[in-house]
């Protein structure tokens, strides 16, 4: 799970781990609001692990910041880490590539 913001949105997208009785594997919040004010936007992933939304064992992190400053930072530091030869191809051309092979 990536969330940038907060609020309604960010409680939606946290639920569908309850829904889906699973928990998130990985958070990565980008907020301004702070926690000490109480509101949602600003609630800690310790929370959302306590309310089964996160896995306890997630690989997560809560960055209070400017998004517009901090969400390129880290799409340059993840494209630098990949490096030049990384290729993806995209989930649904793997799905009906593998899909003609059978």
């Amino acid at each position: 799970m990536v969330v940038i913001g907060g609020g309604v949105p960010r409680n939606t997208v946290q639920s569908a781990g309850i829904a889906a009785k699973k928990g998130m594997d990985y958070a990565v919040v980008i907020t301004m609001d702070r926690p000490e004010t109480g509101g949602l936007s600003g609630s800690t992933l310790r929370e959302t692990v306590s309310w089964g939304k996160v896995k306890g064992e997630a690989d997560k992190i809560m960055v209070i910041g400017d998004a517009l400053i901090i969400f390129p930072i880290i799409v340059a530091s993840v494209i630098e880490r990949l490096g030049n030869d990384f290729n993806r191809t995209p989930y649904l051309k793997r799905k009906i590539s593998t899909r003609r092979r059978k």
